[in-house]
């Protein structure tokens, strides 16, 4: 079994409607859907030693997220990214840790 079997078992075998979604138009404008896929497979078998029983086990898992979507408009075309709200927030956060940490170095450094 090849990997276009195992992904339409699954009903994945159309990637690129998942990845894209259906073009909304209206008026001049055009917008596409764009998502990220992440999958996985795994699978074994075995047995304990000097034991007669063996076992197998296998399983998978994916995610499917928004990373975007294109805009066609009026003859040009734009990739727009959709960003978390969450990795703004990480961000803000980081940087104001990290502010707080250079200016009690600089203190230090500043009273010697």
């Amino acid at each position: 079994m090849n990997i276009t079997q195992v992904l339409s078992k699954f009903g994945l075998s159309d990637l690129s409607k998942i990845v894209f979604g259906e073009a909304v138009t209206h008026n001049d404008l055009t917008v596409v859907p764009v998502a990220k896929i992440k999958y996985g497979f795994g699978c074994g078998t075995g047995r304990a030693m000097n034991e007669t029983g063996q076992g197998a086990g296998g399983g998978g898992g994916g995610v499917v997220s928004p990373i975007g979507f294109i805009e066609m408009n009026n003859g040009q075309t734009k990739f727009k990214t959709i960003r978390p709200p969450m990795s703004l927030l990480s961000i803000a956060t980081t940087i104001a840790l990290s502010s707080l940490v250079l200016a009690r170095i600089s203190r230090k450094f500043i009273k010697k």
